[in-house]
C-alpha cells in the first residue's frame, strides 16, 4: 500500500496541512493512505473504496 505523509512544522495547523496533502494527492498516484503529523499530533485518512476517515 502506497501511503502519503506531510509532516510541517511542530504545532502548525494539521488541517492545512492535510489540504495541501490533498492538493498534491493525484500526483502521487492517488495513494490510499494520506498521513499528517507534527510530531506532536497525527491526521490520518483513508480514500479508497469501502474506507472510512479515521
Amino acid at each position: 500500500m502506497t501511503i502519503a505523509a506531510f509532516i510541517p512544522k511542530r504545532h502548525k495547523d494539521l488541517t492545512e496541512a492535510y489540504d495541501q496533502l490533498l492538493r498534491y494527492r493525484d500526483a502521487q498516484e492517488r495513494p490510499p493512505l494520506l498521513l499528517c503529523c507534527d510530531l506532536d499530533r497525527m491526521l490520518a485518512s483513508a480514500h479508497s473504496a469501502g474506507l472510512r476517515r479515521l
